[in-house]
């Protein structure tokens, strides 16, 4: 039971800072593959709220896995 409040305060508390991070940072990237001369240009926010959830999901996935 203890575990998995602490684990759900903890999953609030990142989404919390990745919220408020993506708010304070509102400027564009500018981002391209090196072999590649195409770029994209999208919101700083746009691109740590898709690392973020790229990671949450790469998580539950191995903790499938590992079950």
């Amino acid at each position: 039971m203890l575990k998995s409040f602490i684990s759900k305060f903890v999953f609030l508390f990142f989404c919390t800072i990745v919220i408020l991070f993506s708010l304070a940072n509102p400027d564009y990237v500018s981002l391209g593959i090196w072999p590649l001369e195409r770029r994209v240009d999208m919101p700083l926010y746009f691109m740590v709220i898709i690392v973020f959830t790229i990671g949450f999901l790469l998580g539950n996935i191995f903790r499938l896995l590992k079950k």
